[in-house]
C-alpha cells in the first residue's frame, strides 16, 4: 500500500498522508469490518419456500401433481374392481337362483314321474292278472264241498244213472269241484245239480240244504 509524503518548506518537516481507504488501526476490528457477510441466515431464511418460477418450485409442483394423479388412478382402479366384483356377485347370485329353481322343478317332475310309473306298474300287474285269469278261465266256477258223500249221476235227477268222475263214485268233504253250470232239479223244489262234465252231475243243494257252495 503506497504512502504519500509532503515536505514543509518552512520547517523542513515531512508529512505522511494516509489515504482514506487504508484500514484504520485505531478502531476495533468488529466496527471497521462489515461482518454481515459472515452472519448465518436464520431458520426462516434457510427454510423459506423457493422463489416463484425456480426449478425447486417446479419439481415440488410436479411431484405433487404426480402424487395426485397416482391417487386418482388408484381410486379409479379400486372403483372398477369393486364394480366388477359386485357385478360378478350379482350374476352368480342370479345363476344360483336359476339353478335352484330348475332343481326344484326337476325334483317336482321326478316325483310326478315316479307316481306315474307306479300307477303304470300297478296297471300292468292288474292287466297281467286279468290276462292270466282269461288264460286260465275254462268257464267253470269253483265249489267247495261242505258235506260230502254225494254220488255222480249222468242226468240231473235223483233217478239218474250212476257214474264215476276222476276215478271216484262220490264227492268227499273238503273237495273242490269245477262246475260248468248249476241246474235246477225239475222234480224237486229247492234242489240244484252241478254239471262237472258231459253226462256227469252231482247234487249240491237238496231240498234247501247246501252240500257245496261257490268259493
Amino acid at each position: 500500500m503506497a504512502l504519500f509524503r509532503t515536505k514543509n518548506q518552512e520547517d523542513d518537516t515531512e508529512t505522511v498522508t494516509i489515504p482514506d481507504f487504508v484500514e484504520d488501526k485505531t478502531e476495533s476490528k468488529s466496527e471497521s469490518v462489515d461482518m454481515s457477510i459472515f452472519k448465518m441466515a436464520d431458520d426462516k431464511d434457510l427454510y423459506d419456500e423457493p422463489a416463484a418460477g425456480s426449478d425447486d418450485e417446479y419439481v415440488e409442483v410436479s411431484e405433487g401433481k404426480g402424487n395426485n394423479l397416482l391417487l386418482i388412478i388408484l381410486i379409479v382402479l379400486l372403483t372398477i374392481c369393486t364394480a366388477a366384483a359386485a357385478f360378478f356377485a350379482y350374476r352368480e347370485h342370479n345363476n344360483y337362483v336359476d339353478a335352484n329353481t330348475k332343481l326344484s322343478q326337476v325334483l317336482a317332475n321326478e316325483d310326478t314321474y315316479k307316481q306315474q310309473i307306479a300307477e303304470k306298474d300297478n296297471l300292468i300287474v292288474s292287466l297281467q292278472q286279468q290276462l292270466d285269469d282269461i288264460k286260465n278261465d275254462d268257464g267253470t266256477t269253483s265249489y267247495y264241498v261242505i258235506d260230502g258223500g254225494m254220488v255222480y249221476r249222468k242226468t240231473p235227477t235223483l233217478n239218474g244213472e250212476l257214474t264215476s268222475f276222476n276215478g271216484n263214485d262220490r264227492c268227499a268233504t273238503g273237495e273242490t269241484l269245477k262246475v260248468y253250470a248249476v241246474i235246477d232239479d225239475n222234480d224237486l223244489a229247492n234242489t240244484k245239480w252241478a254239471k262237472l262234465a258231459d253226462d256227469v252231475y252231482v247234487c249240491i243243494v237238496y231240498d234247501g240244504e247246501v252240500w257245496a257252495q261257490a268259493q
